[in-house]
């Protein structure tokens, strides 16, 4: 470690890799790019220049930046997804069936390191209820805390996402999925959130853009990323990542969805048309894992995700 961390050249660097890891093609990028979906293009590029096929990368996380866990991130998803079996030396968000690193890599990563099943922690999870994302993420514990009002799936504890039961200064992680929409004053609800996380405690927030009127008449308002960004960020957090959730393809599937049952006049046939359309626009949604790295998604998407952090 101490050799790779002052090799004075890549050069160098290359001939302690070949020494440590023998018969390992090494393979550089001199310039970082925050223009993302070139990324792809880069590792293809290496693996050509090295005459090997582009089966498996690993990414080695001595590197010399200050946010050193979000590169090593943002390259397990955009790898990920280009069609790479990613890994690092801790196994990084690795899933359990297939071994490959989860796009969603920001949720376990979160459960990963406020552990809900360490007695010293506690995480609450606020509104996401039916998701699969987020069902499975939560599969792997056993106390994590539900908190919210009867809707879909059972709660652990009732209480109002503008004034919750707990003490301040008490919640390690809060997860809040399509809630804030639904309340009056989302200023309230962010510094409540605020209120009852530790010091340096952790929000992962999603919030719909681009979302019919649902859930009538408790439906208050949409965000733009920066909006809710700014939401977060003038009520005492600090950001450290934010994106896209649900893409554009799947606002466009839920739409039209939406508009042929709103347009059916009957209850059975809105029943019947729920029905079809719920299998005919499916495969829709998966059209949003070819754009996603897109710069207009940010301006169609369904929903977007904040995660920050409490100031001190």
């Amino acid at each position: 470690k101490e050799k790779i961390k002052n090799a004075p050249t890549l050069g160098d660097l290359k001939v302690i890799l070949e020494e440590v890891f023998p018969n390992w093609i090494q393979g550089f990028i001199k310039d970082y790019s925050k223009d993302y979906p070139n990324l792809k293009q880069h590792w293809y590029n290496i693996c050509f220049e090295n005459k090997v096929q582009p089966k498996e990368i690993v990414l080695v996380d001595f590197i010399s930046f200050e946010d050193t866990y979000s590169l090593i991130r943002i390259f397990s998803e955009i790898l990920t997804l280009s069609g790479f079996c990613v890994r690092s030396k801790n196994e990084l968000f690795s899933c359990k069936n297939c071994g490959k690193a989860i796009p969603q890599s920001h949720i376990y990563n979160l459960l990963k390191e406020s552990n809900p099943d360490n007695v010293n922690n506690i995480v609450l999870n606020v509104g996401t209820g039916v998701e699969k994302t987020f069902n499975r993420a939560f599969s792997q514990y056993n106390e994590i805390i539900k908190i919210g009002l009867p809707h879909i799936g059972k709660v652990d504890a009732f209480g109002d996402a503008m004034d919750y039961p707990i003490a301040d200064d008490s919640v390690d992680l809060l997860f809040s999925s399509s809630v804030v929409e639904h309340l009056s004053d989302p200023e309230l609800a962010v510094r409540e959130i605020n209120r009852v996380l530790k010091p340096n405690g952790i929000v992962y927030a999603e919030i719909p853009f681009l979302r019919a009127f649902h859930m009538i008449p408790i439906d208050y308002q949409r965000y733009t990323i920066s909006g809710i960004e700014s939401l977060f960020t003038r009520n005492g957090f600090t950001t450290i990542n934010t994106g896209v959730s649900s893409g554009a393809f799947t606002a466009l599937a839920l739409f039209l969805r939406g508009f042929a049952i709103a347009i059916t006049p009957t209850a059975i046939g809105q029943f019947v048309t729920r029905v079809i359309t719920s299998w005919l626009f499916q495969p829709i949604k998966y059209l949003d894992r070819l754009v996603e790295n897109r710069k207009w998604v940010n301006t169609l998407a369904c929903n977007f995700f904040f995660v920050g952090q409490k100031e001190k």
